[in-house]
């Protein structure tokens, strides 16, 4: 019923009610009520730059034969005696912040290759003396100064610099032996 005086609404008129759609990623106009909007906006503009750590955890071994680790003819190595039997595809790889709080987690890779060959006199031999294990930590807020953790090895600490050029190496062994 229309109230005497006023005029009625067509449709287009007529008040909507808002349409509440999913959004998938931070920028997105959410389409709900003004209080939820301000919740999602302020959890957007908190988000922080993140970066892939990527390095490697390399054994030296000088001696020959080694006796750190195994290679295959294809030029692939596995780590052998009890110091270096955790260092493997899947071993934990931790990222820590310049407080040593936790910021990322991921594991090595399981594409490890030999490289490096022992030179006796100015001969070269078929022995390698490092064998090298990849690996990448996605999703690490940006900082200052990382920590790097290889299972329990130890934590070593690399710059933004160092992170952003892709110079995460660390090493296991005496490379003097």
């Amino acid at each position: 019923m229309v109230n005497p005086g006023t005029k009625p609404r067509s449709a287009a008129e007529e008040p909507r009610p808002p349409i509440n759609r999913p959004w998938h990623r931070c920028g997105d106009t959410p389409r709900v009520s003004p209080d939820v909007a301000l919740l999602v906006l302020t959890a957007c503009s908190h988000q922080t730059p993140s970066v892939a750590v990527k390095g490697s955890i390399v054994i030296e071994d000088k001696n020959a034969p080694t006796t750190k680790f195994q290679w295959t003819d294809d030029g692939y190595c596995y780590t052998i005696g009890r110091d270096y039997l955790d260092i493997a595809a899947g071993a934990p790889v931790t990222v820590y912040d310049g407080k040593r709080k936790k910021v990322g987690a991921g594991t090595i890779g399981s594409q490890a290759h030999t490289g490096g060959f022992m030179n006796f006199g100015g001969v070269s031999s078929h022995s390698p003396t490092t064998c090298t294990f990849p690996f990448t930590v996605t999703g690490v807020p940006k900082q200052k100064l990382y920590g790097v953790e290889v299972t329990h090895h130890g934590v070593v600490n690399f710059t933004a610099a160092q992170v952003d050029a892709g110079q995460v190496k660390l090493t296991l062994g005496d490379p003097h032996n």
